[in-house]
């Protein structure tokens, strides 16, 4: 299976804008990035919509993750770490919804170390974002 190479897309949706929280990515949409609570679509390499895999393809969100790979075919979501070297860290969410997957990459802004409250944001957002249409 060939795999997508992430880090480009990362850099291209970290470089649309300043003060970005969150990276989506969701079947059938652009990406888009989290600026000031709105979204914005971010153009990349031509590509108006992306292909995730779909939920019997499991390897390719939580690759190198075995156990987040477990979790998210077991339970329908899981949450993971992502480094972009030399760049920043991201705290990711993927889950399923609809027969398809939906990933929300939280900025991890350098020197900070996550609180509690926002980890229980995130949740929220998890949680808001699971239940509407097309994930966003």
């Amino acid at each position: 299976m060939a795999f997508f190479d992430l880090d480009p897309l990362l850099e291209a949706m970290l470089n649309a804008g300043t003060g970005i929280s969150d990276l989506n990515l969701s079947v059938g949409r652009s990406p888009q990035v989290e600026i000031d609570g709105q979204l914005k679509p971010v153009a990349f390499a031509g590509s108006t919509a992306l292909a995730l895999p779909g939920r019997g393809d499991c390897d390719a969100p939580a690759r190198g993750k075995r156990d987040a790979a477990d979790k998210l075919v077991r339970t329908g979501s899981t949450d993971l770490s992502y480094s972009l070297a030399g760049r920043t860290r991201f705290r990711v969410n993927i889950f399923a919804q609809r027969g398809t997957y939906c990933v929300v990459l939280r900025v991890i802004r350098a020197g900070s170390r996550p609180s509690r409250s926002s980890a229980s944001r995130l949740s929220s957002t998890r949680s808001r974002r699971s239940a509407t249409a097309s994930c966003w």
